[in-house]
This record gives C-alpha cells, sequence and structure tokens, in this order.
C-alpha cells in the first residue's frame, strides 16, 4: 500500500510541476539544457573518423579490380565545328487561298 501512496504522491508532483507557468528565466533555462543534451546526442551518434594517414603516392594509385581510365580520352573525341552563320531555310513555296462560292441555303 506504501508504494501505491507514493507513485501516487510523486504522480501528483510530477502533475503539478507539468501544469505550472514557466516564467521566461526558467523557459530559457529549460531550452539552453535541451539544446545542450540534443548536441551531446549528436556527437555520440557521430560515428568514429578513421585515424589511418593515406600517402600521396597511395592516392593516385587505382584499385586494381578497376579498369584504368586514358588520360588522353578527350582527344579522342571529335567534334563538328561551330556554325559561324544561321543555317539557310529552303523558302517555301507562296500558297493562294481559294476563296468558294457560298452554297444557296
Amino acid at each position: 500500500m506504501d508504494d501505491t501512496a507514493e507513485a501516487k504522491a510523486y504522480q501528483d508532483e510530477i502533475n503539478a510541476v507539468l501544469g505550472e507557468q514557466l516564467s521566461a528565466e526558467d523557459e530559457e533555462a529549460v531550452m539552453a539544457e535541451f539544446e545542450n543534451l540534443e548536441a551531446q546526442l549528436a556527437v555520440e551518434s557521430l560515428p568514429d573518423t578513421p585515424v589511418t594517414e593515406v600517402r600521396p603516392e597511395e592516392k593516385m594509385k587505382a584499385p586494381a579490380d578497376t579498369e584504368a581510365v586514358p588520360e588522353d580520352i578527350d582527344e579522342a573525341i571529335e567534334l563538328p565545328d561551330v556554325p559561324m552563320k544561321a543555317p539557310e531555310r529552303p523558302e517555301a513555296p507562296e500558297k493562294t487561298k481559294v476563296l468558294e462560292e457560298p452554297l444557296p441555303a
């Protein structure tokens, strides 16, 4: 029975605290603590960074399982010259409108 009374008293205390209006100072303190907790959680959830160093000559090597791309690939592509004037359009024959006689009603 003591446990139930203690639990009820604890719940009443929580309800009283939650039911109160916070002052501006209290709210600022709560928000600062909340931001601090969020920052701690963000840092804890980040993965660890690798500690090994990569030497410059290792950066330049391609992995053995991939094909090497030739460096002169840009030279193999031949593109057409850029036109210097607008293309000429062939003249379309002029269309003449044929007038038809109205039909009697």
